[in-house]
Formats: structure tokens, C-alpha cells, sequence
């Protein structure tokens, strides 16, 4: 990957926006991997594209290059000085 590109954080994408990534991008890249990837981080909590053994290592490459893991961060919390209700940005 060039390093000019910077990583989508794969944990702030859709099914549907990675299957359209994927097919657009990807030549390999099935129509039944983006359920096969979500399996691993939400059911299988793997955060590890070369622990995902069923899928290809060509696309677990390329999902490598292409992605990333970060987890999303709270920047502030609001408290309504009223009824004590919370906001974060």
C-alpha cells in the first residue's frame, strides 16, 4: 500500500459500505466476505485479519493494507447543568 493512504477504521464501516469496497476494489473479493469478516470481529471478537482462517490470504492482505482496528474514542461529555442529561461530541 502506498504510503500516502491512510486506513479505513474497518470497526466504523456498514456491512454494506465494506461489501461495496470490496466488490469495487477487490477482484477477488466475494459477495459472502463481508458477512465472513463481520463473524470474526462481532461474534468471534478477532481484531486480526491473519487470524481469520477462512478467509483467503490474498483478501486477508489486502484487508490488511486497506484497513484498520482502532477503536472509536469519546472526545467530551456535556452535562446539562438542568437535568444532569449527557452529550459527547
Amino acid at each position: 500500500m502506498a504510503s500516502d493512504m491512510k486506513k479505513i477504521n474497518i470497526l466504523n464501516v456498514s456491512r454494506e459500505e465494506l461489501a461495496a469496497t470490496l466488490l469495487e476494489n477487490c477482484s477477488f473479493a466475494k459477495s459472502y466476505h463481508p458477512m465472513e469478516i463481520f463473524r470474526w470481529i462481532y461474534r468471534k471478537n478477532v481484531l486480526d485479519f491473519s487470524l481469520m482462517s477462512n478467509i483467503s490470504k490474498s483478501l486477508r492482505l489486502y484487508l490488511d493494507d486497506h484497513f484498520e482496528f482502532k477503536e472509536s474514542t469519546l472526545e467530551k461529555v456535556y452535562v446539562d447543568k438542568i437535568d444532569n442529561t449527557k452529550n459527547s461530541s
